[in-house]
């Protein structure tokens, strides 16, 4: 198994935790999302991605536009996106004055099955994880800053539910739907206690 991984290959990992799957992961992220057929399972393991990513749980490196490779801070991932140029998979800012992007982009393989472990042989099961609150905090403030805090009297799409949904993505359901549900809600007391005054 190769030491690095480009990033649609640890997504296979993430989505599969097969590594025949992984071998045959195609090289870019767009393609790898175009051809995606169980039901949106790469798209999850994307947002799982660019989570731990964004919050500096994993690190990746990347080649410049001055041609070097150097890691890329974890404060970047909020802006960075896939973006097909020329035949090559780049990560861009989706604004074409804010700075570099990076190309052949690639993370640790190691890195990638720490944070997300193939499954645990069966047999006697140990207690389950325990989230780690301060990283589901500040993943909860990251999606509220991008999609707004939900409101139920004016947000008929129920984006509280879309938050939930993507927690329990963040977290591999490690929790069951009722304590997701109340430490988001936490969370996004906390944030509306922090940046809205209340």
């Amino acid at each position: 198994m190769s030491v690095f991984w480009k990033l649609s290959q640890a997504m296979v990992w993430i989505a599969t935790r097969d590594e025949d799957a992984v071998a045959a992961a195609p090289d870019k992220v767009l393609i790898l999302r175009l051809t995606d057929t169980n039901s949106g399972s790469i798209a999850g393991a994307q947002q799982k991605l660019w989570g731990a990513l964004q919050i500096g749980d994993l690190e990746a490196t990347g080649i410049g536009k001055d041609g070097e490779r150097r890691a890329i801070p974890a404060t970047r991932w909020l802006d960075l996106r896939p973006i097909l140029d020329n035949e090559n998979d780049e990560l861009l800012e989706p604004r074409p004055f804010a700075g570099e992007g990076f190309h052949c982009v690639a993370v640790t393989s190691a890195d990638v099955r720490k944070q997300w472990p193939a499954s645990p042989p069966t047999g006697k099961r140990g207690p389950k994880p325990k989230v780690d609150y301060s990283a589901f905090e500040r993943e909860v403030h990251s999606w509220l800053a991008e999609n707004g805090v939900p409101n139920p009297q004016l947000d008929p799409k129920e984006r509280q539910a879309d938050l939930e949904r993507h927690m329990s993505e963040f977290h591999n359901d490690a929790i069951g739907e009722s304590r997701n549900r109340v430490l988001v809600s936490r969370a996004i007391a906390s944030y509306k206690s922090k940046y809205e005054g209340l």
